[in-house]
């Protein structure tokens, strides 16, 4: 195992130039107003906010780790992981798991709002469009 480890270092310092070691920054509380179907709940229960938290190389690598929750009007709040990264045109794209039997995906306009696709993990079909807006 140890010299595995030391294979692995020298590799990794031989191979220095092939990457870059920077330090990643945290944007912590932002929000997004939550509208729509979201196919978290039923049909007649809403999630209203997502707060999150983004870490990563913003300027480097413009890709990041999130995490943060899903607020929904019965009380219930949803943990949020995923990952994101900045698109060339402007806005982001975001890969959300929301709680253990969801996913969104979202692509958001320059102003960072978008019509998200919501999809039940189980059955891989699209439950709901929530539709998200950044509060400024």
């Amino acid at each position: 195992m140890k010299n595995a480890m030391l294979v692995m270092l020298l590799i990794l310092g031989g191979n220095a130039a092939a990457y870059d070691v920077t330090t990643a920054s945290v944007v912590s509380n932002i929000q997004w107003v939550v509208s729509g179907t979201t196919g978290t709940e039923a049909a007649n229960n809403t999630c209203t906010l997502l707060k999150l938290d983004a870490s990563g190389d913003w300027i480097k690598g413009q890709k990041f780790a999130i995490y943060g929750g899903l607020t929904c009007t019965s009380g219930q709040t949803y943990g949020v992981t995923g990952t994101g990264f900045v698109l060339s045109q402007g806005g982001i794209a975001m890969f959300l798991s929301i709680g253990s039997q969801f996913y969104w995906t979202c692509s958001t306009n320059s102003q960072l709002g978008a019509t998200c696709s919501a999809v039940n993990v189980a059955t891989f079909a699209r439950v709901g469009s929530p539709q998200i807006t950044l509060v400024p």
